[in-house]
């Protein structure tokens, strides 16, 4: 028989021949997260793309030729498009994410099922390596499944798993959970071949990690802790000195490895790529003391939502707080304290899973906790990898009692009872799911059970515009738009030029462009200021401004807009400018602005119908006043 490396509760076989039958029934059983997990979310395969999906794929910000597809490792996320003429600058940089949609997109086009078949792929994969750490830990296969079906089944995976823009956090977690349990076996290597050569792959996979999401960096942290718990798993006497040196060398050399990775991930090629290490986002209240207090009042509402998540949503609003007075901001600290008190506790008296993880879960909660500014201060996915602490603390919780001496079925009973949280949390994803079949579906319901929702408020406007419902959308955009105490003492995301831009569009195709110019009046005073700023919602102004006869004003508009457009988007405000002047009876003027659009050799079915337009409206402008023909009503 060939031999075989193994490691305590672990095992690696180099001949599948050698492996025994009671290892083959562990490893099978450990797959039954990854199908429970799968059989969750099938029935998404086929929903629409929402929220941000429409942009990034259907519209293909995210998109990269096949050609270039290398470049996403050297550039933002959405490449050079600039999103600081919107004041928002580009703060994401996951290649990974990039690389994968753009190969999917280039063999399936467009297909949401084929984007979301790779997230739930991720996911299966990520709920097996997680169930294999489980059961490292615990030792126990029972336990390992029922850590692995928390995970799988709770409904904070839901914006990661079914949303395909999750796939930049499905990565990262399926990497840091790589990274994590291959430290672990290296600290468990019984020879210095294998161990340095998961030391190699821990790093690999924490590197890509990085490449998906930012909030991998906290997996250095993670494997001190978990190296931490397995330090004091093993048995008193268990390791030979020799043994126990080679643990903490071991340890050393993971802990140098990934700590010099994040340091030139964090200092270095994140600002070379974004220009800065963080995301650039406001803060809440736009001073970082209500940052830190808002942040902080938080806390509890995010751990109890973990523990008992009943409702999700994808709603980001959170109350502005603005005094360390406020008993909540105490109560987020208190926890904190109260956790890491709890961790030592644990770490003392043996519950070492339980404090590994107790630590995970903070761990993975703080870089998005509010310490910095996000776009997005509170959001179900940012939770997402604090969900395999709280799956292993469950467990951990009830393995005293199946180690306990009693009848077989007092001890069928108690493993029953223990999976019955897995079954709450199941039924509560399952019954959330299916808001995520389309962007009308999803928003109307978050909006419903939160009006404060303002960027939900957005999505919504647009989707009901999409369904042909064009007066609910715009009573939706004239709440959204309205200045007033209604959103006073709140904050959430939401990019006002965009707004503004979809409240002109509603306008323009339900014939009220007064409405628009109404706004512009009474918020601009007559005079759009940051028309450089809002390209598209200025474009769409200066046609509302002609629909009113404010021919010099959108003449004027346009000029501004011309430095600052696409060559695409400096035709469409060239030939406004043509449209104008033709108006006006200005000829000369009309054909030299539409001799300018001619130069610029952009065609499209667009531009070559508003070219032919104003031909129309100089020709007629052109004829003697007797043979001018009335218009048609």
């Amino acid at each position: 028989m060939r031999p075989v490396y193994t490691a305590p509760g672990w095992w690696i076989a180099y001949d599948a021949s050698v492996v025994s039958r009671p290892v083959l029934k562990r490893i099978t059983a450990l797959l039954i997260p990854s199908l429970v997990f799968v059989g969750l979310y099938l029935r998404a395969l086929d929903y629409e793309f929402v929220w941000t999906d429409l942009g990034e794929i259907e519209q293909g910000s995210l998109v990269r030729r096949t050609d270039r597809i290398l470049d996403a490792f050297s550039e933002p996320m959405h490449g050079d498009l600039d999103f600081r003429l919107a004041g928002v600058p580009q703060s994401f940089y996951r290649p990974l994410q990039v690389a994968l949609v753009s190969l999917i997109h280039a063999r399936h086009g467009a297909t949401p099922r084929y984007y979301r078949a790779a997230n739930l792929a991720i996911g299966a994969a990520t709920a097996l390596l997680f169930a294999a750490f489980a059961q490292l830990l615990f030792q126990r296969v029972e336990l390992a499944v029922l850590a692995g079906l928390i995970f799988a089944v709770h409904p904070g995976g839901i914006e990661v798993y079914v949303w395909i823009a999750g796939l930049s956090s499905a990565l990262a977690n399926f990497f840091v959970v790589g990274s994590v349990l291959a430290a672990a076996l290296a600290l468990r290597a019984d020879r210095p071949g294998p161990g340095a050569a998961l030391v190699g792959l821990s790093a690999a996979t924490f590197a890509l990690g990085l490449a998906s999401k930012e909030h991998a960096v906290v997996t250095p942290v993670l494997v001190l802790v978990c190296a931490a718990s397995l330090g004091v798993l093993e048995p008193r006497g268990g390791r030979q000195p020799r043994g126990r040196r080679s643990f903490l060398s071991t340890t050393a050399g993971l802990l140098l490895v990934q700590g010099s990775i994040a340091l030139a991930y964090v200092a270095w090629w994140r600002p070379r790529v974004l220009g800065s290490a963080f995301t650039g986002a406001p803060l809440i209240g736009g001073h970082l003391d209500l940052q830190w207090f808002s942040s902080a009042a938080l806390v509890p509402r995010n751990l109890l939502w973990l523990v008992f998540p009943l409702h999700s949503t994808t709603s980001d609003v959170v109350r502005v707080v603005s005094s360390m007075a406020d008993p909540m901001v105490w109560m987020g600290i208190v926890l904190a304290a109260v956790s890491l008190i709890g961790w030592f506790v644990l770490l003392r008296r043996g519950h070492v899973v339980a404090a590994l993880g107790l630590a995970w879960v903070w761990i993975a909660y703080i870089p998005t906790s509010g310490v910095v500014p996000l776009l997005h201060a509170r959001a179900e996915r940012n939770l997402c990898l604090s969900i395999f602490g709280a799956a292993l603390l469950w467990p951990a919780a009830i393995a005293p009692l199946l180690r306990m001496p009693g009848p077989s079925l007092r001890r069928a009973i108690t493993v029953a009872l223990a999976f019955l949280p897995v079954l709450v949390l199941a039924e509560r994803a399952w019954a959330r799911t299916p808001d995520w079949r389309s962007n009308l579906e999803l928003f109307e319901r978050d909006v419903s059970r939160d009006p404060l929702y303002r960027e939900g408020m957005y999505q919504l406007g647009a989707a009901l515009f999409e369904a042909g419902r064009a007066p609910e959308a715009k009573r939706h955009l004239e709440a959204l738009l309205a200045i007033g105490p209604r959103f006073a003492g709140h904050w959430s995301y939401l990019r006002m030029p965009d707004s503004y831009e979809l409240y002109c569009w509603i306008n323009r195709a339900a014939g009220r462009a007064e409405d628009t110019v109404g706004l512009l009046d009474g918020r601009f005073g007559g005079r759009l200021v940051s028309a450089e700023a809002m390209p598209g919602f200025s474009f769409c102004v200066g046609l509302a401004l002609e629909a009113s006869d404010r021919f010099e004003e959108a003449i004027d508009l346009y000029t501004r807009l011309i430095p600052v457009g696409d060559p695409r988007a400096r035709a469409l405000f060239t030939v406004g400018i043509a449209r104008c002047h033709a108006t006006l009876g200005r000829l000369a003027q009309a054909k030299e602005w539409l001799t300018q659009v001619d130069s610029t050799g952009v065609r499209d079915p667009t531009l070559d119908s508003e070219i032919r337009t104003v031909r129309r409206l100089i020709r007629r402008a052109s004829r003697p006043a007797g043979r001018r023909r009335t218009p048609s009503r």
